[in-house]
């Protein structure tokens, strides 16, 4: 069953780099009208969406209103527990998994299926938005509508979560 797991992100912990300050990742994530995440000074966009919980997650669903299409994300590069990714970082690595997007996904008509296998145990997700639809004449991102569809993984206890070194007998 893939549920939204919007309510299971910690939003005091969501961050964006690069976004506008009217336009926030906060906003768009407590929704409403005239809320929306949109970027500053150019068209990439680093998203860091950490979970109060272990989540495993099966797709991604955007949405840019169709008046705003040019200044929809084009592609994704999307990181798995990354918490301090940062733009160059971001641009030089390789992605969990990178994505090309539709005109039917961002308009929210299609979700955005990701690599199952790749996204089981997710504490962070990094979401950077390479460019938009717009290409070169347009500098602004705008994202009208996230959610994250998967699991929450129940009863994860964090603590229990070892490193290696005490699972060995000396």
């Amino acid at each position: 069953m893939q549920s939204s797991l919007n309510s299971s992100l910690e939003l005091s912990q969501v961050s964006c780099l690069n976004e506008a300050d009217g336009h926030t990742v906060r906003d768009l994530l407590k929704g409403g009208s005239g809320k929306w995440l949109e970027s500053d000074c150019d068209e990439q966009l680093l998203l860091h969406l950490p979970f109060n919980q272990q989540s495993k997650i099966r797709a991604l669903r955007l949405r840019t209103s169709p008046a705003h299409l040019g200044s929809a994300p084009a592609r994704l590069k999307l990181f798995v527990n990354r918490p301090t990714l940062g733009f160059d970082d971001a641009e030089a690595e390789g992605a969990t998994q990178e994505v090309e997007l539709t005109e039917a996904q961002v308009k929210g008509e299609d979700a955005i299926e990701l690599k199952f296998v790749k996204f089981q145990n997710v504490n962070v997700l990094s979401v950077f938005v390479v460019d938009n639809m717009g290409g070169e004449g347009e500098d602004v991102t705008r994202i009208d509508g996230l959610d994250i569809l998967g699991v929450a993984r129940e009863g994860t206890d964090m603590s229990q979560l070892s490193k290696g070194e005490d699972d060995h007998e000396h």
